[in-house]
């Protein structure tokens, strides 16, 4: 939870209403502060506890979403993750021998089949040697495919399961056999970011009817009303017009609110 305990105008709290998730708020009055400085308290879900001059808050949507604020959210930012949700992108990573003689095609950057789960990037195009990446976007991404109404498990045998059905595209698009496949695929990688705990998923996208006012809603800083002072910042893949779902954007938009809030203590 996020509290302004200096006399911000008090209303009710944005609280998540799912079950089994522990997000009570932080119940500290002003007579509990360290220093009148520092009128921001933090309280993170183990308890840990820090008073905060300003806040530049970077969490992932999904964990933002959960995130219980006080004084509330306003209208704006509460309408804008309404329109803004968070998506899963999953890639899997294969790298094979190539001291032998590398199979697909070296000098064309990208690949794509008529199995509509997987687009190709040829990493070895790209100066990473044996190296081939699968994009699996929704529907497919999330869970890939069969899995995601049995289990959301990444157990090895899930992921060599993956691994298989992408070795088989491959073999009937360049014409090599499974065992040559096999013999050749040094290791690899999965990922399920619809899995990670920390993040719900890769990154955001606008939901219909969404555009890009509500980046720059979910981004805009929260104001102390009694004074005027914006004290909690936000920073984030979905909180940037540049670079939206991108890392170059939330490196952006973290740049901005570090500026702000350096030019904002900089003038006491």
């Amino acid at each position: 939870s996020i509290k302004d305990i200096s006399g911000g105008s008090s209303s009710s709290s944005l609280e998540n209403k799912e079950e089994g998730k522990d997000n009570s708020r932080c119940s500290s009055s002003p007579s509990m502060a360290p220093d009148h400085h520092y009128p921001i308290l933090v309280t993170c879900k183990d308890g840990s506890k820090f008073w905060c001059k300003r806040v530049i808050c970077t969490l992932p949507l999904e964990i933002l979403r959960e995130t219980i604020f006080s004084p509330s959210l306003s209208k704006h930012k509460i309408e804008a993750m309404r329109r803004i949700s968070t998506g899963a992108h999953n890639k899997i990573i294969l790298r094979f021998n190539h001291l032998k003689k590398i199979f697909w095609p070296v000098d064309i950057p990208q690949f794509n089949c008529d199995d509509p789960r997987f687009q190709f990037l040829n990493l070895h195009c790209y100066g990473k040697a044996g190296i081939i990446l699968a994009h699996i976007f929704p529907p497919y991404a999330y869970g890939y495919g069969a899995d995601s109404q049995s289990s959301s498990s990444s157990s090895s045998n899930n992921n060599l399961e993956v691994v298989k059905e992408v070795l088989v595209v491959l073999s009937r698009m360049f014409g090599i056999s499974m065992s040559a496949l096999q013999e050749r695929l040094l290791d690899y990688i999965v990922t399920r970011w619809d899995d990670e705990s920390y993040s719900r998923g890769s990154y955001s996208y606008l939901r219909p009817g969404g555009h890009m006012q509500h980046l720059k809603d979910l981004q805009a800083p929260l104001r102390r009303t009694s004074t005027g002072e914006n004290i909690v910042h936000f920073a984030g893949e979905a909180c940037t017009t540049v670079g939206f779902q991108c890392v170059h954007g939330a490196y952006i938009s973290g740049e901005k609110a570090a500026c702000e809030v350096a030019k904002d203590l900089k003038k006491k």
